[in-house]
């Protein structure tokens, strides 16, 4: 019987970890209409250094598998890493930021400029509050400087 392409990442990423010097409890990989999620149980102090500061490691781990991945199976496969529900919590995190900001907005017909995210996290709350027709989000700045701006919407939508 052949590896499925699940299987073949699973094994990937447990290469991959054990290269690393870590040790993941659990590897969990499902197949998603546009790619793969593969889902990490570490020990809170392995989670810590693998997924880092503003989930920066975590992205670049990502990419580094996706590569490998890429490399070993000659075919490119979208893959999502997430590490001990950590992206789950930073959504629902992300989520309660935005709606906050928005009703700030709201409260003082104020633009209120968010602290730094990055390129998904600012997508993210982009997307949490499109329908909000009263106020628009616009990412302003370059590189490590670019900051969403939610602001009441400077002309109504009809």
């Amino acid at each position: 019987m052949s590896e499925t392409i699940v299987d073949r990442i699973t094994q990937i990423t447990r290469d991959l970890i054990a290269a690393l010097g870590l040790a993941a409890s659990a590897i969990d990989t499902t197949s998603k209409d546009d790619g793969f999620i593969v889902q990490l149980q570490l020990s809170p102090s392995d989670s810590g250094i693998l997924i880092g500061y503003h989930a920066e490691t975590l992205n670049h781990f990502q990419l580094i598998l996706s590569l490998i991945v890429h490399q070993q199976l000659k075919s490119w496969h979208r893959l999502t890493v997430n590490i001990n529900d950590y992206r789950q919590n930073r959504e629902a995190t992300l989520t309660e930021m935005a709606h906050n900001a928005a009703e700030r907005v709201r409260l003082t017909n104020k633009e209120v400029v968010m602290p730094y995210l990055d390129s998904f996290e600012r997508r993210f709350i982009h997307l949490a509050l499109s329908q909000e027709t009263d106020l628009e989000t616009v990412s302003l700045g370059e590189g490590r400087d670019r900051r969403l701006v939610i602001r009441p919407q400077s002309e109504p939508h009809s």
